[in-house]
């Protein structure tokens, strides 16, 4: 049984709950979410913070943006319901070029589970230009981007899908990165 009374694992399930409106932590403010979660254990947060920001920001195979839209998509996984009918691979619109169609449905499986990316996915990845770095890169930032939602899930520190508290993170991560300030 869950802290909210039910007992379906499903995210889905404990948002309608309402299980995360009030985290389990005390978090400082104005820093919402995960950034609050981070700056609440500066020992811990700063780490952190640093990789994710060596992930994001630093040298890599990929450019910020193709980091950031993996980043994205897995967070937008880790919020949304595999449809009826998905199946892995599914959703990668035809507006991305051929290096993040090869590498968001890796990104994908690492989300779902990471043990079912084959070989045939890094050949296919490799044949569409994706060097060994490149594809390192997206596992690395798919995992770290499962940690993190399942970081803020238990301590309750996530808002609910589409809540509007997801805008003063946006702006905090657009205007200060995602790297804490040493001291938290």
């Amino acid at each position: 049984m869950y802290i909210d009374g039910t007992t379906s694992s499903s995210g889905l399930a404990r948002l309608i709950a309402g299980r995360l409106a009030m985290p389990h932590a005390d978090l400082a403010e104005p820093v919402p979410g995960l950034c609050a979660l981070l700056a609440a254990r500066p020992s811990s947060g700063l780490g952190l913070s640093e990789l994710t920001e060596r992930l994001l920001r630093g040298d890599s195979a990929l450019g910020e943006d193709e980091r950031e839209l993996i980043a994205a998509y897995v967070a937008y996984l880790g919020q949304a319901p595999l449809r009826a009918g998905g199946r892995p691979g599914t959703g990668v619109g035809a507006r991305v070029g051929d290096r993040m169609r090869a590498l968001l449905p890796i990104a994908r499986k690492v989300h779902a589970d990471p043990l079912t990316v084959t070989t045939q996915d890094v050949a296919d990845a490799r044949a569409a230009g994706v060097d060994d770095t490149a594809i390192h890169d997206t596992v690395l930032i798919a995992a770290v981007m499962c940690m993190f939602r399942r970081y803020g899930e238990a301590l309750g520190a996530l808002p609910p899908h589409g809540a509007t508290q997801y805008v003063p993170t946006g702006r905090f991560l657009a205007t200060q990165g995602c790297l804490l300030p040493a001291g938290g």
